[in-house]
């Protein structure tokens, strides 16, 4: 007996045998699964044939080939939705000129194109009249504004049943819009601007800038320090909400400080100072103040001060007699003056009379 060819013939046949064994299965049945038995993938396969039982496959799970070319699929749908809205667009003949947009038309967003969010309906070949164009765009527009609400019939039914001599003023107000309202506004007696603080001269210490710009200083009693900071405090936590121009740290340690320890001048942080009180007075009195008035043994829904004294008057006069020292300059803290003083005169229907 040859040993060698014994061997030599076992070697060969190993992987002849390996190579006829069958492929692995890259997906099985859920029987064959379970059975943890070789399925031969077919549609049925052989085990469920045999023992007559439904053959059920999971879905293939997508592979990361799969999922980008998904993903390029949905980009170039994408693009060729893009492509359809362009190419639909009506294209002016190449002889005439390119027609002018008119001037009531719709106006267009920074792209220079035309708004899609709104609901347009397809574009034919033949483009649309510019007065339907128009209608369409100013359709959804609502930009009533505040005194108006005085055209609306349940608001005037509300305002004679309050009162019913309003009637006539009604009227007027149809007649003569905005106007009428400036005409109620004059005819209001003008408030007093006489109103001010006790004050008296500072003695202390004053820094080197305060020095130089000279002037004297004067504090007033009224504004102690826990007056000032309660004030202040009021300003911030109410109006500077709104519009938050100023910068709270930055106030209460420079400008409150300055003016308690140097007191007040003709310079920026005073006429701030005093401006953002005024209009801490007014939050504070505003909201818990007593009523001005009392009608058949009921408050008036106005608060704080008297009706020809609201409150912060003292403080937004004794401002205006500094702001004219300020007016001139063009830095951040003239903006601030400016804003707040505007702020006062428009933040209440009692301060929108303190210029007065």
């Amino acid at each position: 007996m040859n040993l060698d060819t014994g061997s030599s013939a076992s070697a060969s046949s190993g992987p002849q045998s390996r190579k006829e064994r069958g492929a692995i299965a890259t997906q099985a049945c859920d029987t064959c699964r379970q059975r943890k038995q070789r399925c031969d993938e077919q549609r049925p396969c052989g085990l469920c044939q045999r023992l007559d039982i439904p053959c059920n496959y999971r879905e293939p799970q997508p592979t990361k080939k799969d999922k980008t070319l998904t993903e390029i699929l949905d980009r170039l749908k994408s693009v060729e939705v893009k492509v359809d809205r362009l190419s639909s667009r009506p294209q002016p003949s190449g002889s005439a000129p390119p027609q002018q947009s008119p001037p009531n038309q719709p106006p267009f967003n920074a792209s220079g194109q035309a708004d899609y969010r709104t609901p347009f309906p397809t574009l034919h070949t033949s483009a649309p009249s510019p007065a339907n164009n128009l209608s369409r765009a100013t359709e959804y527009r609502h930009t009533t504004a505040t005194h108006k609400i005085l055209y609306w019939p349940a608001i005037q039914e509300i305002l004679v049943q309050a009162d019913p001599t309003l009637a006539d003023d009604l009227k007027d107000f149809e007649k003569e819009g905005s106007s009428f309202i400036v005409r109620m506004q004059n005819g209001q007696p003008p408030l007093s601007l006489h109103e001010g603080l006790s004050k008296k001269t500072f003695v202390g210490m004053q820094s080197q800038a305060a020095r130089v710009a000279g002037g004297t200083r004067i504090t007033y009693p009224a504004l102690t320090r826990e007056t000032m900071h309660r004030l202040a405090s009021a300003y911030f936590d109410t109006f500077n909400f709104l519009y938050p121009f100023m910068d709270r740290q930055s106030f209460f340690s420079d400008n409150l400080n300055k003016v308690y320890t140097e007191g007040f001048d003709g310079d920026k942080e005073s006429v701030i100072a005093l401006l953002i009180f005024a209009l801490g007075e007014l939050a504070l009195e505003s909201s818990h103040g007593a009523p001005i008035s009392t009608s058949n043994s009921r408050p008036s829904g106005v608060r704080g001060g008297e009706p020809y004294k609201p409150p912060g008057i003292s403080l937004y006069n004794e401002a205006r007699k500094q702001i004219g020292f300020v007016m001139s300059g063009c830095e951040l803290e003239n903006v601030q003056i400016f804003s707040l003083a505007a702020y006062a005169t428009t933040s209440s229907d009692q301060g929108g009379r303190y210029l007065r």
